[in-house]
Formats: C-alpha cells, sequence, structure tokens
C-alpha cells in the first residue's frame, strides 16, 4: 500500500512539472553574422525568456537552409534561474555550403525526457564557407605509458 501511494505521488509530481513546462516560454538566439568554416565551431548565444526553476538542458538543432538534410544538434546545461548560454557545435568538414538556419530551440528540464519547443526570435540565419587546406599528422611518438 505504501508503494502504491508513493507511487501515485511520484505520478502526481511528473504530471505536474508536465503542466508547468507547457506554458509558452520564448528564447532569443544570436549567431555570428560572419561565416562559419567547414570543421569550425558554430557558437548560439541563446537568452531564455526567464529563468527555468529547475536545472535542464537547453538544445537546438541546425540545417541548411533549402536542404531537407538531418538537422545536426547540440545542447548545454543551464542551472536553475539562469537565462543566457551559449551553445556550441563542431561543424563537419562536409558541412554544405550556403545559408543554415537554427530550425528550433528547446528546453528539457533535467531529469526527464519532456521537451519542450521554444518560441525563437532574433536572426537565426548564418553562413557556411569552404574550410581551408586540411592538414593532419603522419607520425606519432608514444612517450610514456603507465
Amino acid at each position: 500500500m505504501k508503494r502504491f501511494i508513493l507511487t501515485v505521488a511520484v505520478l502526481g509530481v511528473i504530471l505536474t512539472c508536465g503542466i508547468r513546462i507547457a506554458a509558452k516560454q520564448s528564447a532569443t538566439a544570436q549567431v555570428s553574422k560572419e561565416a562559419i568554416r567547414q570543421g569550425s565551431t558554430l557558437k548560439i548565444a541563446v537568452t531564455l525568456d526567464r529563468g527555468p526553476n529547475t536545472d535542464g538542458v537547453v538544445l537546438a538543432e541546425v540545417a541548411p537552409i533549402d536542404a531537407n538534410s538531418q538537422p545536426l544538434g547540440m545542447g548545454t546545461n543551464v542551472r536553475k534561474d539562469q537565462t543566457t548560454t551559449t551553445l556550441e557545435l563542431l561543424l563537419p568538414l562536409d558541412a554544405k555550403l550556403g545559408k543554415w538556419v537554427v530550425k528550433k530551440i528547446s528546453y528539457r528540464p533535467a531529469g526527464t525526457l519532456d521537451v519542450k519547443e521554444l518560441t525563437t526570435s532574433g536572426d537565426l540565419s548564418f553562413e557556411v564557407s569552404a574550410h581551408e587546406e586540411i592538414i593532419v599528422p603522419s607520425a606519432a611518438r608514444v612517450t610514456q605509458i603507465k
């Protein structure tokens, strides 16, 4: 019986949290206006309209503006009451050249699978340019093994 009451109580808390994050929330994103090279790190500054009342993760998806390709995702942890963060993503060396866009920004409270898509504002587009010649190491020397 105690286990049943505990299960009902936990379910009630989960449902309450689900209702809380269902309220309309928004985020403003700022992306560099300089072209981002293939293989470079894309940085997106995000400002939430209000700080969450729990730790969680801010997630974003980016993709070429004119393609039906699978978006690339990124995320970063945010603390309770935090309203600003920066998301970072290493663009692939073969990322499509041209105009890209932030497709969506969302928030997921820690310890849940509930993801709340946020209303976005700001200039969500950026340009991807060709990478420079790739230089890779040709040898490695082991200096210590413990």
